[in-house]
């Protein structure tokens, strides 16, 4: 179930990193058209692949197969969101779509649409469940049970953030826009959903109050030896009760809750529950939930360092492929929405997952510490061998496996130390990693290779030489005009989109961005807003449905020439038409439309 998060994280990076790329190719239609198709062939593939491993007899089958359709999912998504853009047809459409949130969550309402499929077929042909006590309906909910949660902090602060933009406080563009602000609210979110999340999760879980005395009564012993505090144990019904397992969720005592299902009530000894349970205390005695946290700031950090210089470097290194990493604004959002998704997938398979693996084991040692024997959890683990599918030796990328944790309590009654040799080593580990951290992040800051213009020199020489061998490449020409544009060489900048309109006279981008410098220029042999407004209104013309920016460019010209009611008007279908951005697109109104 580990993987899910994996696959609706990566999910949810496809729809955050999501660009409209002001084109308009598909009809309305044909995206519904299209994702149905998606959906129906999903449901065929799972079909075939799931039916063939049943008839076969092969039960090890099944597990490749949902981890390949899983991809798939992913796959068929990306092709979805960014080549069909199912969103930007559709969501327009959805009046009450229009907070910033809202976008990248309906992209995960169709994915979490086709895992329920995947779901759906790996229930109805797994031989395991033929015979189970666990109903497809169970089955299904405790999917998404594990998998919907990962996706709740980002819709915490996105939503925040959304709600930030309706408060009329005057310096709260301190928190939005400023660095230190975004710092401080950013902390202030963080703290508010380690509190927070637990209680959401223990609702979504449907979890109730422990009512087995003997349960209950090894858990307040156990907490008064240790010092742990929590808030209350629950019975958490995971696959219905029907797994033996427990765990813990909540950073701060008061919102803390440790969780048990009913097989571990029923199915354990006392001495087994105590050794489970102890095992649970030391995730929150070695605090790895914290570790977690700053574990996983520690990929932010790497990829907002090292990701953006990576792709240029590439370009440079590769100039001869650079013609073809120059197209649409989409497929540039979706190469670098895949850079950051296989980033961070790599990430939490290896080097997140190795932390887990060695996090574990000190949770192990801890319970072995705590009772001073490893037979009550190697019981236990014996026992969720014999109810489980699967070997002993079976691999797990976030946990070792069953054989290699009960060899590992088996070595501790040999050797006591075992348990501080380990801790040792991963506070080793730990001091190792967070500081190759701190010099990525410090190497990151210190040294902006593209600000330095080191990058802009040998993206303008790749260009141009790309250039003599293509010389009737538009895109080239409106790339160009782009990298002068950020490097604020107007004159430059509107030579190459001239040309670029010479070869392609409708390319709407090029009149958009030709029209922006033509009206808001401070160069006054550059300045030209009547021809500015002419451009910026055959860019609107040029698209059924142009989007908020080109609109937003067009109020800007008619607002330069003092036309103020054409420009209030244009200024409010921007605002109105804008999935992103709101905050900017609702000042505009304010200065134009007053």
């Amino acid at each position: 179930m580990f993987e899910n998060i994996i696959y609706f994280i990566s999910a949810l990076i496809l729809s955050v990193l999501y660009t409209d790329s002001g084109s308009n190719n598909f009809t309305l239609k044909f995206s519904i058209a299209v994702l149905i198709v998606s959906f129906i062939f999903l449901y065929l593939l799972s079909d075939i692949l799931f039916k063939k491993a049943s008839k076969t007899n092969n039960t090890d089958l099944f597990s490749p197969y949902l981890k390949r359709l899983s991809i798939s999912a992913i796959v068929i998504f990306a092709v979805n969101i960014y080549i069909f853009e199912v969103p930007k047809i559709i969501l327009p459409k959805i009046d009450f779509l229009k907070f910033e949130t809202f976008g990248p969550l309906f992209m995960i309402f169709i994915f979490t649409g086709l895992m329920l499929i995947i779901w759906e077929r790996f229930y109805s042909n797994s031989p395991e469940y033929k015979t189970s006590e666990i109903s497809k309906k169970e089955y299904i909910l405790t999917q998404l049970g594990f998998s919907l949660p990962s996706i709740f902090p980002w819709f915490v602060i996105s939503a925040a953030f959304d709600l930030l933009e309706l408060v009329p406080v005057k310096n709260k563009i301190f928190l939005t826009d400023s660095f230190a602000g975004q710092i401080i609210y950013g902390f202030l979110l963080i703290v508010l959903i380690s509190v927070f999340i637990p209680v959401i999760l223990k609702k979504f879980w449907k979890c109730r109050k422990l009512d087995d005395k003997e349960t209950k009564q090894i858990l307040d012993k156990l907490s008064e030896e240790t010092g742990v505090k929590y808030k209350e144990a629950l019975i958490w019904p995971i696959f219905q009760g029907k797994m033996i397992t427990a765990g813990v969720i909540g950073l701060f005592k008061n919102f803390r809750y440790i969780l048990v299902t009913r097989a571990f009530c029923d199915y354990l000894e006392p001495e087994e529950k105590k050794a489970v349970i102890a095992h649970e205390f030391g995730h929150i005695k070695k605090n790895h939930m914290i570790l977690y946290l700053l574990i996983f700031a520690g990929f932010i950090i790497c990829s907002y360092s090292l990701l953006e210089p990576a792709a240029y470097l590439f370009l440079i290194l590769t100039p001869e492929l650079s013609d073809k990493f120059i197209p649409s604004q989409s497929f540039i959002s979706l190469f670098t929405a895949l850079i950051f998704m296989l980033s961070f997938i790599l990430y939490f398979r290896y080097v997140f997952g190795f932390f887990m693996r060695n996090f574990e084991r000190q949770a192990d040692g801890y319970s072995f510490k705590i009772l001073q024997t490893s037979f009550p959890l190697v019981s236990t683990f014996k026992k969720i061998s014999m109810l489980s599918p699967g070997s002993e030796d079976e691999p797990n990328w976030h946990h070792y496996n069953i054989k290699q944790r009960i060899d590992f309590l088996l070595k501790c009654r040999l050797d006591k130390n075992l348990v501080k040799k380990h801790d040792k080593k991963v506070n080793k580990i730990l001091l190792i990693y967070f500081s190759i951290v701190s010099l990525i992040f410090f190497a990151g800051t210190q040294t902006d290779i593209y600000k330095s213009g080191f990058i802009k020199k040998n993206a303008e020489k790749i260009i141009l030489s790309q250039l003599k061998k293509n010389p009737d490449n538009f895109e080239l020409y409106y790339y160009l005009g782009n990298l002068m544009t950020e490097q604020n060489n107007e004159t430059k900048a509107v030579e190459a989109y001239i040309k670029t309109l010479e070869i392609n006279p409708n390319h709407t981008e090029t009149l958009n961005n030709l029209a922006w410098i033509l009206i808001t220029s401070q160069n006054e042999n550059i300045l030209s807003i009547e021809k500015g407004v002419n451009l910026a209104k055959k860019a609107v013309n040029s698209q059924k449905n142009p989007p908020a920016y080109i609109l937003d460019t067009l109020a800007e010209g008619y607002f330069r020439s003092k036309n103020f009611e054409k420009a209030c008007f244009y200024a409010q279908k921007a605002f109105e038409k804008a999935n992103e951005n709101k905050k900017y697109y609702k000042e505009q109104i304010h200065k134009i439309c007053r």
